[in-house]
């Protein structure tokens, strides 16, 4: 099983280091998070139908809308969800390539864009 989370790291990684430069700098203190599954309160303000999933989540502030005026708050995030992603796609290479895409999905979230701008893009 950790050779399964070693390599699903390591798919991680790659993404996000074949984000272009200038993302990966602006993104610098966004944290990438993988849990399990996403929690039924996830599901919910995420809007997500009973019978789809989640792969990946945004949460914090875009990018555009942060002002040296706002308090301290959480770190912004990117949450991946490893299971219903595996289980999804359960070829490797596959695997590999719709992490990339939720990864970019989610960075667009952190950048402004909404659902309707990244599915314009490829990124649904």
């Amino acid at each position: 099983m950790k050779a399964k989370h070693a390599s699903f790291m390591k798919a991680v990684d790659a993404a996000v280091a074949s984000l272009p430069a200038e993302f990966r700098e602006k993104m610098k203190e966004v944290a990438i998070v993988i849990r399990d599954r996403p929690s039924k309160k996830e599901l919910k303000e995420a809007e997500v139908p009973p019978d789809e999933g989640l792969y990946g989540l945004f949460v914090g502030a875009s990018y555009g809308d942060k002002s040296v005026f706002d308090g301290p708050a959480l770190p912004d995030r990117i949450i991946l969800y490893r299971e219903p992603l595996v289980e999804d796609f359960p070829d490797s290479a596959e695997l590999r390539r719709e992490i990339a895409v939720t990864i970019m999905h989610e960075a667009g979230h952190f950048f402004g864009l909404s659902e309707d701008d990244l599915v314009d893009l490829g990124y649904e």
